[in-house]
């Protein structure tokens, strides 16, 4: 059997690790976002607050009645993607071990069995960019004849869909990383034209007749909200800055003493979920907080860039900060009219990963069992030896890939999230046996022209 061809059958093996923390916590791991979703597939009531395409999949699977085979199915793409993967890799030249390796240690570690088991919109978003990770690494290897090629440029336009759909602020990774892809490959204009035609067809098809057909009421977040952090970093430390008329309008939103006295750079929930914090005025009037937003950062950029690092600090800092909290899967599942409860299959299972999950959540162990930090300045560390050793090459998609989802998050962060960073945590454990083709004898990756 051809080694790529056994490290993708070995990378499948990876599910079994998942299959231990579904075996105990079935039927997954449920949120209030996720209650939400799911009354929404029982009343057929949707909304696009959160991607209305997540609540008719939910619906099109069956909703709360088989919320345990959802969450089983989103393991076996995972361990499937992740063998995949394991097989790119190894056509670029790293050794089968490393790659089959790799593929393992991600199922093993305590962060991803219980996220890739939450019935969240982010963890199809998250396989949508593996497997735009996975064409990257394609495109390497095959250069040119990628574009000739029959299928990946559609499957690239597939992935990018997934991606754009599943979390609102998906396109803005999608989108540079095409147009970039369609400049550098200008002389393939018509092939690329493919992938984009892909994306189109997939948006055009959903955004239009299958959310009509659905009722799905279009109203959702304004573009506004994401820059709360930044109006209220400077109207709390520089409130000299902000004329009468742009202080009358924040303290409509909320009173100042509020913005005062729960604005805090690492976690804006508080603020956002107060009571007296008019979320439904922000949203009114959302294209004007937009624009106050964009002068603040004008007038006050220390202030506006000081509080964006402090928010996106989670991202690339590996100690947790002391008063800090890092949002995770709920351990329990909320009380709810829709009849779901945890019911573990395996008390043996249960018992094996309760164990998991408790050694996890020690303070002491957050750095290496939970936040992204590590994985990312290490993935990152592994792209710049490659370029030291002239062997980047095309991989330097990858971390196109990657550079443009960090921006991405670290924009449109309201709280320390894993779930926000968790395809850049898939990801950047991914991207580690690349070091091998830092050496000498490891084939060679020809640059993109």
């Amino acid at each position: 059997m051809p080694a790529a061809r056994r490290a993708f059958w070995l990378g499948l093996l990876s599910f079994l690790p998942l299959l231990v923390w579904w075996l105990g916590w079935t039927p997954g791991f449920v949120s209030p976002d996720t209650l939400d979703q799911l009354t929404q597939v029982e009343t057929g009531q949707y909304t696009n607050f959160h991607p209305a395409i997540h609540s008719l999949m939910l619906a099109l699977l069956g909703g709360g009645e088989t919320l345990g085979a959802i969450s089983l199915l989103q393991a076996l793409a995972l361990a499937g993607l992740l063998a995949l993967l394991a097989k790119r890799m190894v056509e670029l030249g790293v050794p089968t071990w490393l790659a089959v390796g790799a593929a393992w240690l991600v199922c093993l570690l305590p962060a991803v069995g219980p996220t890739v088991l939450a019935i969240w919109k982010d963890v199809p978003f998250s396989l949508g960019m593996l497997w735009i990770f996975a064409e990257l690494l394609l495109l390497a290897r095959l250069g040119d004849r990628f574009w000739t090629s029959r299928w990946p440029p559609l499957r690239l336009g597939l992935a990018a869909a997934v991606v754009w759909l599943f979390r609102h602020n998906g396109l803005l990774t999608v989108l540079p990383l095409l147009v970039a892809l369609t400049y550098s490959y200008r002389r393939h204009l018509r092939r690329v034209g493919m992938s984009w035609a892909t994306l189109l067809i997939v948006l055009v098809i959903v955004l239009g007749p299958l959310y009509a057909l659905a009722g799905v009421d279009r109203t959702r977040a304004g573009i506004g909200e994401l820059l709360v952090s930044d109006v209220a970093a400077s109207f709390v430390h520089e409130p000299s800055n902000f004329s009468a008329d742009e202080t009358a309008f924040v303290e409509s939103i909320a009173p100042r003493p509020l913005w005062v006295n729960l604005y805090d750079c690492d976690e804006l929930q508080p603020l956002l979920f107060h009571p007296s914090f008019s979320i439904s005025e922000l949203r009114l009037e959302s294209t004007r907080f937009l624009i106050l937003g964009f002068r603040t950062l004008l007038r006050d950029p220390d202030t506006v860039l000081g509080g964006r690092a402090c928010l996106a600090s989670y991202l690339f800092a590996p100690p947790q900060p002391t008063g800090a909290y890092l949002h995770r899967p709920p351990f329990d599942i909320p009380d709810n009219a829709l009849g779901i409860t945890r019911q573990p299959v395996s008390e043996r299972a249960y018992r094996l990963t309760l164990a998991v999950w408790e050694w996890a959540e020690q303070p002491g162990w957050m750095w290496l069992t939970w936040r992204p930090g590590l994985p990312l300045i290490a993935c990152l560390a592994v792209l710049l030896l490659l370029r030291w050793r002239a062997r980047l090459g095309r991989l330097g998609w990858v971390l196109a890939l990657v550079l443009l989802h960090v921006g991405n998050v670290a924009f449109t962060s309201l709280a320390p999230e894993f779930r926000f960073a968790f395809p850049l945590y898939l990801i950047a454990w991914m991207i580690l046996p690349l070091a091998s083709l830092a050496r000498v004898d490891a084939p060679a990756i020809q640059r993109s022209p």
